[in-house]
């Protein structure tokens, strides 16, 4: 079981990897919230962390200072993308919703909404954008781009910084 899952995450990656040549150089990927360090969130829309979760979510959120960071996410109000909005407009800091126009489900009117054509545009304009990125628990879309993130530093395209979620412990990488 875990040899097939390591297959299916490799194969994953070659193929989010192959994808980056083909699309991401033909869009606009103006920098979002230039003048501020950028967290991204990878998570989930489906799931949503329990309550010590959240609190310690919200904790982290809490310490940032809004005139120096803004937080960057995939835009939708469920799961925990919604915590992550929720948390950060409870704290004052610039949201951005990057999301793709097939999905577009952001109500937060506090949040820039950047929209993009496709899946894989706003995943490329997500991992571009962000200074650090934060992977807490999600499905196939945080893999990926916990993936795409992961190859694009190996290959020397970006040197980004990541914090992996594990046993509730951020731990940096």
């Amino acid at each position: 079981m875990k040899k097939k899952f390591l297959i299916l995450l490799i194969v994953l990656a070659i193929i989010t990897s192959i994808s980056i040549g083909f699309i991401y150089k033909k869009n606009d990927y103006s920098p979002l919230a230039p003048d501020k360090v950028k967290i991204g969130f990878f998570c989930s829309n489906q799931i949503k962390l329990n309550d010590e979760q959240y609190s310690e979510l919200d904790m982290l959120l809490k310490s940032l200072n809004h005139s120096k960071y803004a937080v960057l996410y995939g835009g939708s109000e469920k799961g925990i993308m919604g915590q992550v909005g929720q948390s950060a407009i409870a704290h004052k800091l610039p949201l951005v919703a990057v999301d793709f126009s097939g999905f577009n489900d952001s109500q937060y009117p506090q949040a820039h909404v950047k929209l993009y054509k496709n899946f894989i545009q706003r995943e490329y304009a997500l991992i571009n954008n962000v200074d650090v990125a934060v992977v807490l628990p999600g499905g196939y879309g945080a893999l990926m781009e916990l993936f795409w993130l992961v190859t694009m530093n190996n290959i020397h395209e970006t040197h980004k910084k990541m914090a992996l979620l594990r046993n509730w412990l951020l731990t940096s990488y």
